[in-house]
């Protein structure tokens, strides 16, 4: 966790406490270590690095959050919240939770915790996200294997390298895909959030049929090297064709989300034309 004030700052020593009190609930599993007086940047650039993966936590100010949901200026207003416990009930509350989502998108997300969107595409994120802890289970045992053996035994398994190559790949793309359905690629929304919720949608689905194009493209692309392929590895004699298919799963699986968002954003957004007698139809 990074935060800009010193060590004598209530920040620092309630994110200490917070440290302590979770290392304790987690029986050491989990601890915290707090970076204080701006070591890891400013408050600007650590919300940043949030976003990137390669901090875990900060504790900014709220000036710095506002330039990603501006809604929270909200709570810069000076005698808005009469006392501590009205603060924390009103953080606490669905509407503050709410300012956290883009409410532009939330309706095109597959979430399995809340059953939202298609049962079918759930159950493969689902089943998506199970292979996936797998696959790295038995990527860090293959190259452990080859690790302890050239450093015990000063010897190396051959098929392992070849192994961890192809869980990798496997990795990235189901990985990829897994993203897609729960919205967590990297993307810079900070206008979209700005816009209309008319116009967010119509963005949104431009953005889908665009990847629905680039996708059926990959597919066709895909299932020529598939037809064509007849190499096997070298060492474990695995058809070449195999590695290839975990792309086209990906591309296709993707395709399908983009397509049911496209139909999803489709219907929601004439809803709200007709709300607003913007739309004359049926």
């Amino acid at each position: 966790m990074g935060i800009g004030l010193s060590e004598s700052s209530p920040q620092f020593l309630s994110s200490q406490y917070f440290g302590e009190i979770l290392e304790q609930r987690t029986n050491g599993r989990i601890t915290v270590n707090v970076f204080p007086n701006s070591q890891l940047g400013d408050d600007v650039q650590m919300l940043e690095m949030l976003q990137m993966g390669t901090l875990d936590m900060t504790y900014p100010s709220s000036s710095a959050t506002t330039g990603y949901v501006e809604e929270l200026a909200a709570f810069d207003l000076p005698f808005l919240l009469p006392s501590r416990e009205a603060a924390v009930a009103v953080m606490q509350s669905n509407v503050a939770q709410g300012m956290l989502d883009d409410p532009n998108r939330k309706l095109l997300e597959i979430d399995t915790d809340t059953h939202q969107g298609p049962a079918l595409f759930r159950w493969l994120t689902l089943g998506m996200e199970y292979l996936i802890g797998a696959i790295l289970v038995a990527l860090i045992v293959s190259v452990s294997c080859n690790v302890v053996g050239r450093a015990l035994f000063n010897n190396s398994l051959p098929w392992a390298d070849e192994l961890a190559r192809m869980l990798f790949i496997w990795l990235v793309f189901i990985g990829a895909a897994a993203a897609f359905s729960h919205y967590e690629h990297i993307a810079v929304d900070a206008l979209v959030r700005r816009l209309p919720l008319r116009v967010a949608h119509m963005l949104y689905l431009l953005q889908h049929l665009i990847i629905t194009g680039l996708m059926l493209v990959i597919i066709w692309g895909g299932y020529q090297v598939l037809t064509r392929s007849s190499g096997r590895s070298a060492i474990m004699d695995v058809p070449l064709s195999f590695i290839s298919l975990s792309l086209v799963l990906c591309v296709i699986f993707i395709a399908a989300v983009s397509i049911w968002r496209v139909g999803a954003g489709s219907h929601h957004w004439v809803d709200v034309l007709r709300r607003h007698q913007w739309f004359r139809g049926g």
